[in-house]
């Protein structure tokens, strides 16, 4: 079996990018554009790659209930936005 890596934004553009720079790599990439539904399937997760902006719950708040549901994959939070707030926050 390969690690799973789990992709979660609200942009299925970058959703398919993301699985077409993937594929081949040892991950099996799983894609999901609803926060809820990638907590429900986190516990096999490897490793988790979160958009900043998550228009359901902010990925402060996926993070935080991550860890409460005792999930402690590495979590890579990325975003598109270059301001400098969201640099700082």
């Amino acid at each position: 079996d390969r690690p799973v890596l789990m992709v979660i934004d609200d942009d299925p553009a970058i959703l398919r990018y993301v699985t077409r720079l993937l594929t081949g790599t040892r991950y099996d990439v799983r894609c999901f554009t609803d926060p809820h539904q990638a907590l429900e399937q986190a516990q096999s997760a490897a490793l988790l790659l979160v958009d900043w902006h998550l228009p359901m719950m902010t990925a402060h708040k996926f993070i935080d209930r991550l860890r409460e549901a005792g999930v402690d994959a590495p979590v890579l939070v990325v975003s598109g936005d270059r301001s400098r707030q969201t640099v700082l926050d």
